[in-house]
């Protein structure tokens, strides 16, 4: 699993993040086709971005993007100091089929962990 780190400039200190889903009918997308996306949406919002590149199909079927996403939720959470983020201000994102795997991910964490969402991961 990769991951791509986009922060807004002159960024310091821990700060609230963005985990981002790519769109592209689950066969196809990236960080080089979503650069100019993140970029934006961290110049913006004032957050780290962090990009998860899921398993595309066809080569990996359903649900290998899903369990993906939420995977890399879990190991952005773990590593939330590392990269520099606030682990209490995490929200999740994404164009296209990325929204989807953001909605889907938040539905999977609130069932692992019913109640608030701050206390999902």
């Amino acid at each position: 699993m990769a991951f791509r780190v986009v922060s807004p400039l002159n960024a310091s200190g821990a700060l609230p993040a963005i985990i981002y889903y790519h769109g592209g009918c689950f066969i196809s997308g990236g960080f080089a086709t979503h650069d100019h996306q993140l970029r934006q949406l961290a110049y913006h919002s004032g957050c780290r971005v962090i990009a998860v590149q899921y398993r595309l199909a066809p080569e990996h079927t359903f649900p290998a993007a899903h369990d993906d996403a939420e995977r890399g939720a879990l190991i952005i959470h773990r590593r939330a100091e590392q990269l520099g983020i606030d682990a209490s201000r995490i929200t999740l994102a994404g164009d296209s089929a990325g929204g989807h795997l953001a909605l889907v991910t938040a539905l999977r964490l609130k069932q692992r962990r019913p109640g608030n969402p701050r206390s999902w991961f």
